[in-house]
């Protein structure tokens, strides 16, 4: 899919469509003789030779095993270079590989079912295919309809009046014997599995064990575990309650190292330590961060701050002159420099202690020092000098005289006065002009001069800038007529440069030092945090471990809180250190074959599976003074035999296999020392033997394991084997049974082997007699052979020695197989099976190689294989006719056979398409196949007359063609293109998905369609909500959850009894691929989808009801589920009349009692159609009748509570079908659609649909029998509040797998969301630091200093971006709760205080402090409700407005010299007029309001006013008089006294009872009375002052308003 678009796609359920559909594309699709589509690949450039060698090669050549292609369908994107270049669709070959015996005629049915399989995917994939055929199939291709339609021609002239009677119900067949075999064995390569333990050289005093099983395959590891500590590690994910429980469970608890600050604040956050260690955590949580202490250190770091300013300006003003230095190297700068100062040295340890300070002098290194001098008397020199360059360069008849006068009137001193005392500011020439002679004058003006000076002179070979400019007036110095010119000029550009480097340096070092400052202070409260944490985390380690030697305690190293689970999660390490005795450690591992790999082998007996250990391994300890004497995995694995002695006795265990504890024992032998016991089990019989010597008599004892292996009961009275041995009894050495048989076999130490029968209570006749004595003796799991292991003649390698048990004894010698070299070192061995018990597996442990190895074995018996086949009729002779590869063209016939060729429903893609067109390419040398066209129609022809299905016009309009490999272009024609989306879509649609099973009394959803065991254990304990993430449907996810996503839905589901042709059904209903040879429908619950034009149709098939494999519990499990989630159920059986009807539906009766229909509107109201198969219409009506009857009872019985009313509302139809054969069996699916369209549509759209499948799985399988909506809600609220923050601070949702950030969207639809939204990054943390930064990053757009902008326009612009971001998260949380009917459900009140809390908390951190700055008058841009003690502006602190009392005249004179203005000497934001020095313009008196609020103290009235009042520049005074805010109950019931003044004006006639100032979080205390009531009390022991009483209100609020 990338190859066709970039990223489009991502995982196995994230893939857009929508994207791929942007791309045309047009599938060719490819199948035939293997040797030519190898030589298709090779022409076409997409293989080379050696590769094209292998191909060819067959699989299993020789018996060994290479690297091979599987047979499938492969997509080949890189089109032949020479074909298919003119269209700009991307063609798409899809290639059907075949097995080597895909195309014979005769193949085993498992490869034909492939065949039609892949066949279908084919044909549904492509309408265009291109058929390949080798020289070699062409030639043995049979004409089999020419020949019979001679031969009928031929029987209708000879025909007999038998023949004439024959018809077409009367069906002859005869029994064939096909195929004699022998006895024998054949070896093939078996599976290899790694693993550490298997050497024991890694495991001193370890020992390794095969656990004999003949389904299963196990090791098992012995030691002895010293007595000591024993430990064991803890790795997992837990839920808050299990790691609470598992925490509280132990006493003693240590903490490791890497337990800190947020681990213990997560367990105390969630009651996860004992009493007195919460108790000590809390009261670290009160930690007094303003304690007299600290205080202290701060202000003693401040003072020494302060005193170090000095020697940072110096460094500061020494490395900014350097750069000034560098930039401008004409210039004599250098003699203000210090050499001795290092400015890199000095900064670098303050840069480590303040990273900030760093960004601020990495902020200033990035930006350039000024190209251009800003300053007007230099620029009025360079203006003189560059005209005079223009005049003397321009022209040639200038006498020496009048040159020497135009340098000279450059810069001499009348022209500078007259320039300084002139009036008018715009600079111009005319002071230069007037010293010109009238005869320069006319030189200048003449024509001819003008153009030679502007030929000759160029302003820019001065250069593009002041720096070039300046260096190449330095080299006019070397003229003396220019010397005061040049140092003129230098001594302007030097005055504004010294004038930047005072400023640059002053703004540079006060922001160092700012940034150096905070940083102190941080680093002072982080370092008095960490030491008062110490000795928190000291008293809490006290509390948790109270006892000195613990016998048992746990070791916690690590605890993190997963922040990406909707429910809360953690990841713990962990260690359980337990005292203990010296035992003997058994530790078993369970190996384990993929489904996968058990399926293939069905069809491929020569397939090498590979084996894994997905459970961890199963520990269990005894007592040092009992021994294993033998040990066997029983039942697939589930349960396990085990038999220990003792002093005490002989026991044996029963015991499930997971087990790590022996229960389940029974005793049975005292304890001897001249007891020797044998012992031998079969699965089958579920028999164990036990063989043993008493007094010098051998017995042999059986016992039943009955009730699945759970329970031991003796069978009958111990026999004496002696009486069959004339010599005595026996040494011997070992026993087994023959498998599936009551037949023991014995091998004593002499060699001999004899076979004793159980039942006959004797030894059979069959006796072997062996030259050495073997190191195994097992039965082959199918009972067909006795395997035997032995060393060779030589010493050097391993053997096999096979008796067949059907005749045992003929052969003496027995069938004699070497084992591989790579046996050699193999310590141990065991027989096993695979899947069947028929494959067989020799199984060794080789130490050295930490491996275990393996041979399958094919054992042959004597028999023969029969057929059973038709002898009359047309379709018979037709099948008597012999061919070879004929299946090239009739695999169509039997696609058509096994699958629709008109649905009821067909799909939306494949019903618009054109009809199929068929290209048979033969690669031979001359035409053999031009027939083939003439065969496919008579082919087509024969199949429309035989089959009763509905075909219209679809097959009669298959054009066929037949072209040469050599002709040129041959594979060239026409291709209909389509969208690549789609076409996607339509190849996952063909494959079902395995979604669920019932297993152990379980439902059991599985992941992207694998049945994983570590997958269906981490679902075990978890929440629903998060079962339903844990739940994914694969490539499906995609369609349902986005691509398709709006579109309705309707299920039907395919239910009944075993092999009643549920899954044939569904595919002629809706037209898909169920029961293919890739995946089994007979085992819980396949989902497949039909897309159609107005709505999608979701097929589920369910295994068969009322198997022996099922528990009552896991049928009534899976009707549940199927019952709840379709709207028509087609129930198929079978019927007999004297059958009870209610047996059929017990599992849904049973299913009644959980889940509640009212409290599940939108479940539980899909049509039950009961459809009985093979009806004749005879019997229609008494088969209705018998069934409306038992329903009837049903209902009486249970009244309101039988299943038909719970489960179907009170839908039910019974549907007597007609035969398979008939033609009216396949338009009934048409007329059954009909009641699937009149159902009510209960899943709106796909992306709900898709949701309730999940929650209700999930449900089922946490056993969760509440209302499904409330589920619902709590999984769509956890997910959104797991989002929510995301949300708020991006304005798009949680950022992707790979990287990528997704928007808001509606989570059924996946449409996004569209507000308006400025994209900014904003803060909901509660650090000052974090919210300062976020306000400083959202007021950029203002400039450097935006405290000198109107309050009134920040506090706008932050609104509006604040205001948009919670208008739109609010559109994406009504947007997902919409669909979810009015509630006071608490998951939504939690999103909604959430949202509460969190919109508080943005709206806050997006206002403004707005206190004055301590060092100036403008306001404070810190965040609101900062904990700082200071309140900083972020600017220079001094006005930057003229001097208003400066004499203009005198300010153009000093801008123009200067080139600054004279700025006001007062702080930044005064009230009243600007002022440079109070002294030279005011009177200075002090004000005679002061005291009052406000008051700037000074008189501004002019020096020697009279009779007037000296007044400030205040432009009002406040009251000042003490606030009557006195003795306020509070709601809390406090009583608050305000002790500030008064703020309004004075003078005015009021009570002052309105507080002073503004709060440190900038909240104005005006109208406090009236809101007296709703004050939050928050005081502060700091801050004791009514500030700390009042909370912010917002400046807007978006109110909850669900949208219902």
């Amino acid at each position: 899919m990338n190859a066709l678009r970039e990223g489009s796609y991502k995982t196995i359920s994230k893939i857009n469509f929508t994207t791929l559909d942007t791309v045309p594309i047009k599938p060719l699709g490819i199948y035939g003789s293997k040797s030519a589509i190898v030589q298709f690949l090779l022409d076409a450039g997409v293989v080379e030779e050696p590769i094209a060698e292998a191909l060819r090669k067959p699989v299993d050549q020789n018996g060994q095993l290479f690297p091979y292609l599987r047979s499938g369908i492969y997509l080949l994107i890189n089109a032949p270079p020479s074909h298919l270049q003119s269209s700009s669709s991307t063609v798409i070959h899809v290639i059907f590989w075949p097995e080597d015996a895909t195309w014979n005629d005769n193949a085993s049915p498992s490869v034909q079912k492939n065949r039609v399989t892949f066949m279908r995917y084919l044909t549904k994939l492509a309408s265009d295919i291109r058929l390949l055929v080798s020289e070699e199939h062409a030639a043995s291709f049979v004409w089999k309809y020419d020949e019979n339609e001679d031969a009928r021609d031929q029987d209708d002239e000879s025909s007999s009046d038998e023949d004439s009677d024959a018809d077409d119900r009367f069906v002859k067949f005869e029994v064939a014997k096909a195929v004699d075999e022998e006895e024998g064995v054949q070896l093939f390569p078996g599976f290899t599995f790694h693993h550490q333990a298997l050497g024991t050289s890694d495991h001193p005093g370890a020992t390794v064990q095969l656990i004999p099983s003949e389904t299963s395959q196990a090791f098992l590891v012995t030691k002895i575990r010293e007595a000591g500590f024993q430990r064991e590690q803890v790795v997992a994910q837990f839920p808050a309650l299990r790691l609470q429980s598992l925490l509280v469970k132990y006493k003693n608890l240590y903490l490791g190292e890497k337990i800190g600050e947020a681990s213990i604040h997560t367990m105390f956050e969630f009651g996860m330590l004992p009493t007195s260690a919460s108790e000590i955590y809390l009261e670290y949580l009160k930690l007094n961060m303003e304690a007299p202490e600290i205080q202290e250190q701060k202000a003693a770091a401040l003072s020494q701050l302060q005193s170090d300013m000095l020697g940072l300006r110096k460094h500061v003003e020494h490395l900014v002159r350097q750069r000034f230095i560098h930039h401008y190297p004409s210039l004599d700068l250098e003699s203000e420099v210090d050499s001795d100062l290092s400015p890199e040295n000095y900064l670098t340890p303050i840069f480590e202690m303040a990273p900030k300070a760093r960004n601020v002098y990495d902020q200033y290194q990035g930006q350039g020092v000024p190209d251009e001098i800003e300053s007007p008397p230099y620029q009025a020199i360079k203006e003189h000098f560059l005209d005079v360059q223009g005049i003397l360069e321009g022209s040639e008849s200038i006498k020496e005289e009048e040159r020497r006068r135009l340098i000279q009137g450059i810069h001499s001193p009348d022209s500078s006065k007259e320039a300084s005392s002139s009036k008018e500011p715009k600079r111009t020439r005319s002071s230069l002009w007037a010293k010109l002679g009238s005869a320069v004058k006319s030189l200048v003006y003449s024509t001819d001069l003008q153009n030679k000076s502007s030929q000759k002179f160029s302003r820019s070979s001065f250069g593009r800038n002041d720096v070039e400019f300046l260096a190449t007036v330095n080299n006019y110095s070397d003229f003396p007529d220019y010397i005061p010119a040049v140092h003129a000029i230098q001594a302007a550009a030097k005055m504004w440069i010294e004038g930047r480097i005072a400023e640059t340096t002053e703004e540079l070092a006060r922001t160092l030092f700012k940034k150096i400052e905070i940083s102190t202070l941080e680093s002072i409260n982080q370092q008095y945090k960490r030491t008062k944490f110490a000795e928190c985390r000291k008293g809490i380690c006290a509390a948790l471990s109270p006892e000195a030697s613990p016998s048992v305690f746990l070791s916690l190293h690590s605890l993190e809180r997963n922040t990406r689970a909707l429910q809360p999660r953690f990841a713990v390490e962990a260690i359980v250190s337990t005292r203990g005795e010296a035992a003997i450690e058994y530790s078993m591992t369970q190996l384990e074959v993929k489904t996968e790999d058990i399926r293939t082998l069905d069809d491929d007996p020569y397939h090498l599976p590979s084996i894994a250990y997905n459970r961890s391994p199963v520990v269990r300890l005894t007592p040092t003074n009992r021994r294993l004497l033998y040990i066997q995995l029983l039942d697939q694995g589930r349960r396990l035999l085990q038999i220990l002695e003792s002093s005490a006795g002989t026991y044996i265990y029963l015991d499930d296999a997971q087990d790590t504890a022996l229960r389940n024992h029974q005793k049975h032998f005292a304890s001897r020392e001249d007891r020797s016991l044998f012992f031998a089990t079969d699965e089958q019989t579920a028999l164990l033997a036990i063989v043993y010597v008493d007094q010098g008599r051998s017995f042999i004892q059986t016992f039943i394991l009955k009730d699945k292996f759970t329970a031991l009961q003796q069978r009958g009275a111990p026999h004496e084997l002696t009486r069959g041995y004339g010599e005595g009894p026996p040494a011997i050495k070992a026993i087994c049974f023959f498998s599936g048989t009551e037949d023991i076999c014995l091998l004593e130490e002499s060699g001999r082997i004899r076979v004793f029968s159980l039942e006959a209570q004797a030894f059979r006749p069959g006796t072997v007699h062996l030259s050495r004595i073997p190191v195994m003796m097992q039965s082959s799991p199918d009972g067909s052979a006795l395997i035997l292991v032995e060393r060779t003649q030589e010493e050097q390698n391993w053997q096999a020695r096979v008796f067949h048990q059907a005749t045992f004894g003929e052969n003496p010698e027995g069938i004699i197989i070497d084992l591989p070299p790579d046996f050699h070192d193999a310590s141990q061995f065991t027989i096993s099976s695979l899947g069947r018990r028929s494959f067989v597996y020799l199984v060794a442990h080789s130490p050295s190689a930490k491996s275990l190895l393996s041979v399958a074995l094919q054992i042959s018996r004597i028999e023969a294989e029969y057929l059973f086949r038709e002898t009359t009729g047309r379709h018979a002779r037709l099948q008597c006719v012999a061919t070879a590869h004929n299946s090239l063209v009739d695999c169509f016939s039997e696609v058509w056979d096994r699958f629709p060729v008109i649905p009821a429903i067909p799909r939306e893609f494949t019903a618009s398409r054109p009809p199929m067109r068929l290209t048979i390419i033969e690669y031979a040398a001359r035409g053999m196949l031009q027939r083939s066209p003439r065969y496919f129609s008579d082919m087509t022809r024969d199949f429309i007359r035989r089959s009763p299905k509905p075909v219209g016009r679809s097959l009669e309009s298959i054009e066929v063609d037949v072209k040469s490999a050599s002709e040129d272009h041959a594979l060239d024609s026409p291709v209909e293109s389509c969208l690549a989306g789609e076409w996607f879509v339509e190849v996952i649609c063909l494959i079902p998905v395995h979604i669920a099973i019932a297993r152990g009394n379980r439902f059991v959803p599985l992941k992207d369609g694998r049945c994983r065991e570590d997958h269906n254990n981490a679902l075990l304990g978890l929440e629903v909500p998060e079962i339903i993430d844990a739940i994914t449907l694969g490539t499906y996810e995609a369609i349902l959850g986005s691509y398709m996503s709006t579109k309705p839905v309707r299920v039907v589901s395919s239910m009944g009894e075993q092999s009643v042709g549920k899954s044939f059904s569904l595919n002629h209903l809706v037209d898909t691929s169920f029961a293919g040879s890739a995946m089994r429908t007979t085992e819980g619950v396949w989902l497949s989808l039909c897309p159609t034009k107005g709505q999608l149709i979701i097929a589920l098939d369910f295994e068969g009801v009322h198997s022996l494999e099922r528990t009552a519990q896991e049928d009534m499990l899976l009707v549940l589920f199927n019952a709840a989630i379709s709207n028509l159920i087609m129930f198929r059986n079978n019927f007999a009349l004297n059958r009870n009807v209610a047996n059929m539906f017990t599992s849904f009766q049973a299913s009644t009692r959980l889940f509640d229909p009212q409290n599940n509107p939108n479940l539980f109201k899909g049509l039950l159609a009961i459809i009985i198969k093979d009806v004749v219409d005879s019997d229609k009506k008494e088969i209705v009748e018998e069934f409306r009857s038992k329903f009837n009872q049903i209902v009486l019985r249970e009244r309101g509570e039988n299943f038909i009313t719970v489960l179907h509302d009170s839908q039910l139809a019974v549907m007597p079908w007609d035969v398979i054969q008939s033609k009216e069996f396949y338009t009934r699916f048409s007329k059954l659609s009909k009641h699937l369209f009149k159902q009510r549509a209960t899943h709106r759209n796909a992306g709900e649909f898709l949701l309730t499948l999940k929650t209700l799985m999930a449900k089922l399988t946490a056993q969760d029998w509440g209302a499904l909506d409330q589920t619902l809600i709590k999984h769509r609220s956890s997910a959104m509040q797991a989002s929510l923050k995301q949300a708020l601070i991006l304005g798009r949702g949680d950022v992707g797998p790979f990287g990528e950030s997704e928007g808001l969207k509606n989570y059924d639809t996946q449409e996004e969301i569209l507000t308006d939204d400025s994209g900014e990054i904003l803060c909901l943390s509660t650090s000052d630091d974090v919210r300062h930064e976020s306000l400083a990053h959202l007021l950029a757009p203002f400039g450097p200093e935006p405290a000198r902008w109107a309050v009134e326009d920040l506090c706008l612009y932050l609104d509006g971006i604040g205001e948009k971001r919670l208008l739109r998260v609010k559109a994406w949380i009504d947007s997902n709760i919409s669909r979810f009917m009015p509630t006071d459900n608490p998951d939504i009140k939690a999103l909604q205080r959430q949202f509460d809390e969190l919109s508080r908390t943005l709206v806050t951190n997006l206002q403004l402090c707005l206190v004055k700055c301590n060092a100036c008058r403008l306001p404070c841009l810190y965040p609101k409700a900062h904990s700082s003690g200071t309140h900083d502006c972020g600017t220079t602190h001094r006005c930057i407005g003229g001097c208003d009392f400066c004499d203009p005249a005198y300010q153009l004179r000093s801008f123009k010299m200067s080139g600054q203005r004279t700025l006001c000497g007062l702080s930044a934001g005064h009230d009243g007029k600007h002022i440079c020095e109070e002294a030279a313009h005011v009177c200075g008196k002090p004000c005679h309001l002061t005291g009052k609020g406000a008051c700037q103290k000074t008189c501004i009235k002019p020096i020697g006013h009279d009779g007037e009042p000296h007044i400030c520049a205040a432009n009002l005074h406040q009251c000042g008089e003490p606030c009557k805010l006195k003795d306020i109950t509070l709601h809390t019931g406090e009583s608050f006294s305000c002790g500030n003044t008064c703020v309004l004006p004075f003078p005015t006639n009021h009570i002052p009872v309105v507080t002073s100032g503004l709060a440190p979080c900038g909240v104005s205390y005006v109208g406090v009375i009236a809101r007296s009531e709703t004050i939050s009390m928050g005081l502060s022991p700091a801050q004791p002052t009514c500030a700390s009483k009042i909370i912010p209100v917002l400046r807007f609020a978006i109110l909850w308003e669900p949208v219902w």
